[in-house]
């Protein structure tokens, strides 16, 4: 009789464990105050970026810098040199896009962290939607 009373509070225990085993993780998520553009950019991108949650990087690092100008001068065939850095804040893009998605562009809907910035050129200034590595990079409309 003892056996079986041993028996049937292991097999309690078991599905006890199983139970607390096999439950979802709490998740929680960082809220995000939504962060603004320029002042002098009326004519800029549709998305607009949440500001980036405590993480730790809060400036770009030269290597983002330098990654992103030369990227800019490509694209304006113009020597980095003429690229100065104005401002840039810490944003999280709600596509891989960056926000600022082609015509007739997939992009995965997946939160990107990374960085807006304005860089003034000979051009004009120019807003850039980069992520944090500064690998991929999206240019936005100039500003006149």
């Amino acid at each position: 009789m003892r056996i079986v009373q041993v028996l049937k509070l292991c097999f309690v225990l078991l599905v006890v464990i199983g139970a607390i085993a096999c439950s979802p993780p709490a998740v929680t998520s960082p809220s995000a105050a939504p962060s603004t553009f320029p002042s002098s950019s009326a004519t800029l991108p549709r998305a607009t970026p949440s500001t980036a949650p405590e993480t730790g990087v809060t400036t770009p690092s030269e290597t983002w810098i330098e990654t992103v100008q030369t990227s800019l001068a490509q694209t304006l065939a113009i020597s980095p040199n003429q690229i100065q850095l104005k401002e840039v804040t810490p944003s999280e893009w709600n596509d891989a896009c960056l926000g600022l998605p082609q015509p007739d562009e997939l992009c995965a809907q997946v939160i990107t962290p990374g960085y807006q910035a304005t860089f003034s050129t000979p051009q004009g200034d120019y807003f850039i939607h980069s992520d944090r590595t500064g690998q991929s990079v999206r240019i936005a409309e100039p500003s006149p």
